[in-house]
């Protein structure tokens, strides 16, 4: 078996704001692992109010070990078009991950669990439009 930690494949999330009186917000993220660089596709419903119903974001950032750290750069084509950076850790078994997010005077955190193998495939023919691409820092 591969290395449990890599995190290619999908991954069901959620994040929430340090102000408690936002509510949580949830999102999936097709991720891409090689080798510790990590890249791929988050998408998350529209929650600004805007004319958006689903905000989609281009992630890329780095594995060590168990630590990771990427930045979602949503794409602008619905209402938000800025950069969030996450840092946290995935769990020794590679099912879970955690940490926070900050973006300018907003904060919080989040968490992951990586989906069935058998989702995957569905999920990317899904978002077959959803160009994936390798990026480096």
């Amino acid at each position: 078996m591969g290395d449990r930690l890599n995190m290619t494949g999908l991954w069901i999330g959620t994040y929430r704001y340090a102000n408690q009186d936002q509510p949580p917000v949830d999102f999936t993220a097709l991720f891409g692992d090689d080798d510790g660089a990590l890249w791929g596709t988050i998408s998350e419903p529209g929650v600004t109010g805007g004319t958006s119903d689903i905000e989609r974001a281009e992630l890329r950032g780095r594995r060590h070990g168990c630590d990771i750290d990427f930045d979602k750069i949503y794409d602008g084509a619905g209402d938000l078009g800025h950069l969030v950076h996450y840092s946290g850790a995935i769990s020794p078994d590679g099912a879970h991950a955690a940490g926070t997010w900050d973006f300018a005077n907003y904060h919080g955190s989040f968490t992951l669990e990586r989906s069935a193998g058998a989702l995957i495939e569905q999920d990317v023919d899904a978002r077959a439009d959803v160009p994936l691409h390798y990026s480096t820092l």
